[in-house]
C-alpha cells in the first residue's frame, strides 16, 4: 500500500519551486497578513496538558545531546477549535548538542533550516528546554523567517478564548523522548505570514524521540563504481553501481539527494536484498528516505549483470513527496561505445507563479533504442527568433543557484531550485520574442561526439520571411470534381480570408458583371485557385512590411495576355519569359507596403503565391499617450500610480519598446507643471537621478511591471502629495534619431480622508458622474451648511466631496462644467492667510463641519472654505438627508430625545442629541 494518506500521489516535478521558496508576495505594503497575535499576561496560569516526569539527580545540557527523529503534524492555518484541522504527517531527523554561545544551553539543528538557541532547566517535576521567541528559522529573498510558539486557550473570566504566542517548550519525558508543547509558527520577520505554498504551522504535541545517527550511505573507499542504466516503467535514469564482496551499493535512485547510495546484501540465491527506510539526505529542509514501503528484494543475474525487481520501489521526502518511484526497475551496465542518441522532445512551454516553464524528455538510449550512459550525455536549449538561432546560456543573475554560466547542460543536471530532470525555469531569460524553442542531445561515447538535430517547439509562428499559399496542397472543396459529375462547391461567394502566418490573404467574390464565378478549380495537381475579376488583397501587421510577392501561375495571367488584365495599387508587376512566375516588387524609392491589392479583369489561374515580409524600418514617431489606470495617494502607507504606457505610434504602429521612455509631471495650486525626479536619494535601487525613465526599467520594488501596467511608488517624504492639483505621465520616443513626445495624460486627484469628507477645488472643469466621489454646493441659511449635490464642477470651484471611504479618486476632465447650484465656498487657489473670517470643513470629536480658523493660519492651497464677515457660532454641521450623520432637528412633539450620555430628556439640549434613534445638533 502507497500510504496515500499522507504521501502526494503527483510527482514532484510539479512542486520543486513550492518547497524551495513561497510564491511572489505583493509588493510593499501589501506583502502579506500582519502577524496579530494576542498576548497573554500571566502565560504560566494557563493549565497545560499533563504530561509523565522525568526526574533527574542532576540535569544539563549534556543529557539532551544525541540524534532524534521529529515526528510532527502541519496544518495551513489557525482554528477556533484546533482538533478539527485537517493535519500532514512530517518527520525529520535532529541532532542535539551542547551550545557554544549560550552557556548551559543547547543547540537544535534539523527542525528548521537555522539552528536553534534553547536553554535548558528543571522544576523539581521535570526537565525542559525553551527555545526563545523570534529566532531565525531560515532565510528567504523576502527576509529571514522567525518562529513563534503558539497555543490555544479556551478562555475564562479572566483572559478570552484565543490563540496566544510566545516561546516554544519542550518537555523531557521518562523515556527519553522530547514533547513539544506549543505550536510553531514561522513568520517573516517583518511579520508577515509565511503563506501559499509554505504550511506555516507545526501542532504542538509533536515528540522527539531518541534515534541512532544518521549518516548518509557513499561508496566504499577503494571500490570502483560503474556505469549502469535502470529502466522501469515509464522512463529511464543512469545509476552507478558498486560491489564490495557481498554488498551491492546503488547511488542515484535519490532525484534530491543523488550523491546517496542505498546499500544491499547478496545472498547465495542471487537475491539482493535493501533494507527498509534506507537515509539518503536532507532537501528542502526535509528528510529523505528511500524504500519506504518495506525491504526490497532484487534479483541478480551474474551472466548478464543484472538487477531485476518485480513491483514498485520509491523514496519519500518529508513523508510528503515521493524521492523516485520506479516500477519493474532493472538496472544493467551499458558499454561505452559511439552512438546516436535518440532524439529529445519538448513536451510543454507552460506559465507557472515563476514565470515560463520548459517541460521536456531525453531518452537515455540511442536511436535504436538500446540504453547509453548517462554520464556521458548533455543537453543544449537554443532559441530561434525570426529564424535566427541561438543556445541559451543560464547564468547565476539569470538562475541564482549557478555558481557559472551554462550553456551545454549534463543530463539529469538539478540544483533543486531552477533545474530538474525534465524541466527547466526560465526565469528572466524567458522572451515573448522567441518564434520556437529547441533542444539537441549530445552524446560523448567511443571517443565520438555525435549530436541529434534541433528538436523545435512552436511558440509562435515568424512574422518575417517567406510565406507560402499553395492551393495545390490546401484542403478545401473545389468546383468540377475530378471524375465526378460537375461540382459547383468550389466557387467563392463572399469574402473568403487565408492566413499563413502573419500573412493574410483576402479573396473577393466577382464583380457583378462577371460571368464567371471565382473559385477553388479541382485539377490533377490539386486545388487551384481560378480568378475571373475582382481583387487579391495582401495585408501584414502594424510594424511590417511586404517587400515582394510571386504569383505561380499555368499561363493564365490575365486572360493570358501577360497581365494586361492584372493591376495593381502600388508598385510594379513583370511576368517572366515563361510566363509562369508573375513577380510584384515595391514603388521605386518605396521599401514596401503593409497592404498590397490586385485587381484582376480576366481568367487567372494560379498554383501558390509566395509572400515576402519584412520588419519596418524604424521611423520618427509620435509615441501614444499613456493611460492612467490606478492612483493611491491618501489611504495607503505607500502612495503610488498605475499607468499604461503604449509601446505603439499615434496611428497605433507598434515602435521600439528599448527607445521608449517617459516622464512624470505634477502640477500644484497656483504653481506650474514641474517633471518628477526619480531620485537615487529616494529610490534604493535607483543609481542615478533619472528624469525620463526608460520603458524597460524596473526594479522590482518601486517600479515594475503589473499585469500590463506600470506600478510606481512615489517615494519623496517631503512632498504633500495630497496638495497636487494634476498629475500627468508623457511619453517620449527616440525613433529615428529624432525626439519626440506624446501629449501629456493628466488626472485630477481627489482626496478624502477618514473623515470621509473634503474640500475640493477642481483644477480644470471635471465630471462626477457615476463615480465614487461625490460632490456638493453648499450654502448657509442662517444655522446650517445646506449641500446640493452637484455632477459636473468648473475650473476653479471648490466643492464639497464625500466618499464611502478614505482614498484617492480620480474625476474625469470636461469641457464647458455648470455647477448648476448654489454655492459659496471660496476657492483657495493659493495658500491663503486666515483673517478670523474663514471657516474650513473639519473633522472635531467625531464631528464634521465648519471651523473657525484661528486668525494667522494659512489656509492650504486646493481647499474650500467659508466666510463669515459677523459673529456666528463656532461650527455649522450639515446633515444625512444632504449629506451627513448630523442634521437639524425636527419640530416633533413625540420626539424620544437622549443626551449622548445616554439618559432620557424631556427636550433637545445645547450640542449633539440623539432624537428617534438619530444623531443631530442644536
Amino acid at each position: 500500500m502507497l500510504l496515500a494518506a499522507f504521501i502526494a500521489v503527483t510527482a514532484m516535478a510539479g512542486t520543486e519551486k513550492s518547497l524551495m521558496r513561497a510564491e511572489m508576495f505583493p509588493a510593499k505594503a501589501q506583502i502579506g497578513q500582519k502577524l496579530n497575535l494576542k498576548q497573554a499576561p500571566g502565560k504560566a496560569q494557563v493549565s497545560k496538558r499533563a504530561r509523565a516526569p522525568k526526574k533527574a539527580e542532576t540535569f544539563s545540557a549534556a543529557n539532551l545531546v544525541g540524534d532524534y527523529t521529529w515526528d510532527y503534524l502541519q496544518a495551513s492555518s489557525l482554528s477556533t477549535q484546533p482538533d478539527t484541522l485537517a493535519t500532514t504527517a512530517g518527520t525529520a531527523h535532529v541532532v542535539i548538542s551542547e551550545s557554544t554561545t549560550t552557556e548551559g544551553g543547547i543547540t537544535i539543528s534539523g527542525m528548521f533550516p537555522n539552528d536553534l538557541e534553547a536553554t535548558v532547566g528543571t522544576d523539581g517535576d521535570y526537565n525542559y528546554f525553551t527555545i526563545s521567541a523570534e529566532q531565525t528559522g531560515g532565510t528567504s529573498s523576502y527576509g529571514d523567517y522567525i518562529l513563534y510558539g503558539l497555543f490555544y486557550y479556551e478562555g475564562d473570566e479572566t483572559y478570552e478564548a484565543g490563540w496566544y504566542d510566545g516561546d516554544i517548550h519542550g518537555y523531557v519525558l521518562d523515556d527519553g523522548s522530547i514533547y513539544i508543547d506549543e505550536w510553531i509558527c514561522r513568520v517573516l520577520s517583518t511579520g508577515s505570514y509565511v503563506g501559499y505554498n509554505l504550511t506555516p504551522y507545526w501542532l504542538g504535541g509533536s515528540t522527539l524521540t531518541p534515534s541512532d545517527p544518521l549518516t548518509v550511505i557513499t561508496f566504499p573507499e577503494g571500490v570502483v563504481a560503474n556505469d549502469y542504466v535502470m529502466t522501469y516503467n515509464g522512463g529511464s535514469k543512469p545509476v552507478k553501481v558498486a560491489v564490495d564482496g557481498s554488498d551491492v551499493y546503488i547511488q542515484g535512485l535519490s532525484q534530491y539527494c543523488p550523491e546517496a547510495c542505498v546499500k544491499g546484501t547478496k545472498g547465495e540465491d542471487n537475491k539482493v536484498t535493501f533494507p527498509a527506510m534506507q537515509y539518503m539526505g536532507v532537501a528542502y529542509d526535509m528528510t529523505s528516505y528511500f524504500f519506504y514501503e518495506g525491504d526490497a528484494v532484487f534479483t541478480y543475474d551474474p551472466e548478464t549483470d543484472t538487477y531485476t525487481l518485480e513491483g514498485n520501489v520509491y523514496g519519500v521526502l518529508g513523508n510528503q513527496y515521493y524521492d523516485g518511484n520506479y516500477t519493474n526497475p532493472v538496472i544493467a551496465p551499458v558499454a561505452e561505445k559511439a552512438v546516436m542518441p535518440a532524439n529529445p522532445e519538448i513536451t510543454a512551454l507552460q506559465s507557472s507563479s515563476y514565470g515560463m516553464v520548459l517541460d521536456f524528455n531525453i531518452p537515455l538510449e540511442d536511436v535504436n533504442g538500446d540504453p547509453i550512459l548517462g554520464s556521458k550525455l548533455t543537453y543544449i536549449i537554443y532559441t530561434d527568433v525570426e529564424r535566427k538561432v541561438t543556445p541559451l546560456t543560464f547564468t547565476p543573475a539569470t538562475h541564482s543557484e549557478l555558481e557559472e554560466d551554462m550553456t551545454e547542460i549534463p543530463y539529469g543536471f538539478t540544483e533543486n531550485y531552477d533545474f530538474y530532470a525534465g524541466r527547466i525555469y526560465l526565469n528572466d531569460l524567458y522572451s515573448e520574442d522567441w518564434n520556437k524553442i529547441g533542444i539537441q542531445s549530445i552524446y560523448y561515447g567511443g571517443g565520438e561526439t555525435n549530436a541529434t538535430e534541433i528538436q523545435w517547439f512552436t511558440i509562435k509562428e515568424y512574422t518575417t520571411g517567406d510565406f507560402t499559399f499553395n492551393f495545390n496542397e490546401m484542403d478545401v472543396a473545389t468546383s468540377n470534381n475530378l471524375n465526378e459529375e460537375n461540382s459547383n462547391d468550389g466557387d467563392i461567394l463572399e469574402v473568403k480570408e487565408l492566413k499563413e502566418s502573419s500573412v493574410t490573404l483576402a479573396i473577393s467574390p466577382k464583380t457583378e458583371s462577371a460571368s464567371n464565378p471565382n473559385r477553388f478549380w479541382a485539377t490533377t495537381n490539386g486545388p487551384q485557385l481560378r480568378m475571373y475579376s475582382s481583387t487579391l488583397t495582401f495585408t501584414v501587421p502594424k510594424g511590417y512590411i511586404i517587400t515582394g510577392i510571386k504569383f505561380y501561375h499555368n499561363g493564365y495571367w490575365g486572360g493570358k495576355n501577360n497581365g494586361g488584365n492584372v493591376s495593381v495599387d502600388s508598385g510594379a508587376i513583370t511576368n517572366d519569359a515563361t510566363n509562369k512566375v508573375a513577380t510584384w516588387v515595391p514603388a521605386e524609392g518605396v521599401e514596401g507596403a503593409e497592404t498590397v491589392i490586385f485587381t484582376i479583369g480576366a481568367n487567372t489561374q494560379i498554383d501558390q503565391i509566395t509572400v515576402t515580409v519584412e520588419e519596418a524600418p524604424e521611423v520618427a514617431a509620435t509615441p501614444a499617450a499613456p493611460t492612467f489606470n490606478g492612483l493611491q495617494l491618501v489611504g495607503t502607507s505607500y502612495p503610488k500610480f498605475w499607468v499604461n504606457v503604449p509601446t505603439e505610434d499615434v496611428d497605433g504602429y507598434p515602435i521600439n519598446a528599448e527607445k521608449l521612455y517617459y516622464t512624470i509631471w505634477y502640477e500644484l495650486y497656483g504653481g506650474k507643471a514641474q517633471q518628477f525626479v526619480v531620485s537615487a536619494d529616494e529610490y534604493e535601487y535607483v543609481t542615478e537621478d533619472m528624469v525620463e525613465v526608460p520603458y524597460s526599467y524596473g526594479d522590482d520594488w518601486d517600479i515594475y511591471e503589473d499585469d500590463g501596467d506600470i506600478r510606481f511608488y512615489l517615494n519623496p517624504a517631503d512632498f504633500d502629495y495630497t496638495a497636487w492639483k494634476r498629475i500627468g505621465v508623457q511619453s517620449i520616443y527616440y525613433g529615428a534619431d529624432e525626439r519626440r513626445e506624446s501629449e501629456i495624460t493628466w488626472i485630477t486627484p481627489v482626496s478624502v480622508t477618514a473623515a470621509k469628507y473634503a474640500t475640493f477645488v477642481a483644477p480644470v472643469d471635471v465630471d462626477f458622474t457615476d463615480n465614487a466621489v461625490s460632490a456638493y454646493a453648499a450654502t448657509f441659511d442662517g444655522e446650517y451648511v445646506q449641500l446640493a449635490p452637484v455632477t459636473t464642477v468648473p475650473a476653479g470651484t471648490a466643492v464639497v466631496v464625500k466618499a464611502e471611504y478614505a482614498g484617492t479618486y480620480v474625476v474625469n476632465e470636461t469641457t464647458d462644467a455648470t455647477l448648476g447650484a448654489t454655492n459659496e465656498l471660496v476657492a483657495s487657489t493659493e495658500d491663503v492667510t486666515a483673517d478670523g473670517t474663514q471657516y474650513v470643513l473639519a473633522k472635531v470629536d467625531d464631528v464634521v463641519g465648519f471651523y473657525k480658523v484661528n486668525t494667522g493660519s494659512t489656509i492650504a492651497a486646493g481647499k474650500g472654505y467659508m466666510v463669515f464677515e459677523t459673529a456666528v457660532k463656532p461650527f455649522y454641521a450639515f446633515g444625512e438627508d444632504d449629506a451627513t450623520a448630523i442634521s437639524r432637528i425636527a419640530a416633533d412633539e413625540n420626539a424620544i430625545i437622549y443626551n449622548l450620555a445616554g439618559q432620557r430628556v424631556s427636550k433637545a439640549v445645547k450640542g449633539i442629541n440623539i432624537i428617534n434613534g438619530k444623531k443631530v445638533l442644536k
